[in-house]
């Protein structure tokens, strides 16, 4: 749907699983969460942890969430993630419309509106048990800045760059191109 005002922020913690280094920016979210000066809404979910988030802007939300109403309430997805491919949640949220507040790094800034993107503090290479990742680490003083910057702002121009990407990469759209790639 369209959003017209960033007034209600989103931010999916995930499960305990998910927060491995910090993969979905969590704890830079709540760190930040005490110099944000604006009254947003905090839509706040977590699969299984409970942060002992303690402020009256955020709606604190433990357990699975529906799917098919995921989407439907907020106008912001925060997801400063430290690593991931072209993640699907931040596909979903601008697809719904959503402005998405994410981390200003590849391959995300390669489709995302640049406008609400955090800068990247530095970069860490580390080694797992299965592959080397390279981590974003931002800082939280701008996260909540950032936050304060796109507080009550218009951001109806970005939800319809949204909408269109999400027609523009529907089913519809692409499983044409698909079947003619895997039948040449």
């Amino acid at each position: 749907r369209l959003r017209k005002k960033a007034r209600t922020f989103v931010h999916n913690a995930g499960s305990n699983n998910s927060q491995y280094l910090d993969r979905n920016g969590t704890s830079l979210l709540l760190k930040a969460l005490p110099h944000i000066k604006s009254p947003i809404k905090l839509i706040f979910r977590s699969r299984d942890t409970n942060w002992g988030v303690d402020d009256e802007r955020v709606d604190f939300r433990l357990g699975d969430a529906d799917y098919d109403t995921l989407w439907d309430e907020g106008d912001v997805f925060i997801f400063p993630e430290a690593y991931n491919g072209l993640c699907l949640p931040l596909q979903e949220a601008f697809a719904a419309g959503m402005l998405v507040m994410a981390g200003d790094r590849f391959p995300i800034n390669t489709w995302l509106p640049q406008e609400p993107l955090l800068p990247v503090e530095e970069y860490k290479k580390i080694r797992n048990d299965w592959q080397d990742l390279e981590i974003a680490n931002y800082n939280y003083i701008e996260l909540a800045a950032l936050i304060d910057y796109w507080y009550d702002k218009d951001i109806e121009i970005l939800s319809n760059k949204g909408l269109e990407w999400a027609k523009k990469n529907s089913w519809n759209e692409l499983e044409p191109i698909y079947k003619r790639i895997l039948n040449d």
